[in-house]
């Protein structure tokens, strides 16, 4: 079993993020009359805008269609191989767009490893190591796939190595307020080499908005933004 939570994080870094939006031009032109008419008749004009600041934090939100992805499998001596997935749509009105990450916890250590709930039993299914089709994976090993739209994984689909704060998607340039859907699929193949049991952990899922533009340390929120120029820029470095 793998209990996944999710997590709405929001652009709280101290930039804020102001559009205009024009939302209507007024503009009025009347000729200047010169023949058949009097000074008096004699007309200026000038043109007038009208706009519309809307200012607002980046912000993002996050769903996902169940909250414990469950496989039941029979192990073989060759290895059976078994998948999940789960259904995630992201909501961002953030220009700069955002990024979706995945980190792991089984309440024993910081690995990523699908741990037996049966506090007696030390076996434990680790991630595999390297990007693997289903039916490839190593005896007793697991790992994540994320789609774009949504999907049915299969023996087929490619499975990569679970780690912590993992970057699973990052959009960016966006024009409107924008809604993706991406399919979370889990995969493992075991063995009767381990006993049998449960095996589970947490996912935590979270969407983080792109903030436009990070200037120094206050304005950051995940190390792999940092730069050189975060760093000049943070007082006391």
């Amino acid at each position: 079993m793998i209990r996944i939570k999710i997590y709405k994080l929001f652009n709280l870094a101290g930039v804020a993020s102001a559009s205009m939006f024009d939302m209507l031009a007024l503009m009025f032109i009347v000729p200047t009359v010169t023949s058949g008419a009097n000074a008096e008749d004699t007309r200026t004009v000038d043109s007038a805008s009208f706009g519309v600041d809307i200012n607002s934090e980046s912000v993002v939100s996050i769903a996902i269609d169940k909250d414990d992805v469950v496989a039941n499998v029979t192990p073989t001596a060759a290895g059976s191989f078994t998948s999940q997935d789960a259904k995630i749509m992201v909501k961002t009105n953030s220009l700069d767009g955002y990024k979706l990450l995945m980190s792991v916890n089984n309440g024993r250590n910081d690995q990523p490893t699908l741990v037996n709930t049966n506090a007696n039993v030390t076996d434990t299914i680790n991630s595999t190591a390297t990007t693997l089709a289903g039916n490839a994976l190593v005896a007793n090993t697991w790992g994540y796939n994320l789609a774009v739209g949504e999907v049915t994984s299969d023996s087929n689909t490619l499975f990569s190595k679970i780690q912590n704060d993992t970057i699973l998607q990052e959009v960016k340039n966006i024009t409107s307020i924008h809604t993706d859907t991406y399919t979370l699929s889990f995969g493992s193949k075991v063995t009767p080499d381990i006993p049998a049991g449960r095996y589970s952990t947490i996912v935590t899922v979270s969407a983080v908005a792109n903030p436009l533009k990070l200037d120094n340390l206050q304005s950051l929120t995940y190390m792999q933004d940092m730069t050189p120029t975060i760093c000049a820029n943070t007082k006391g470095t």
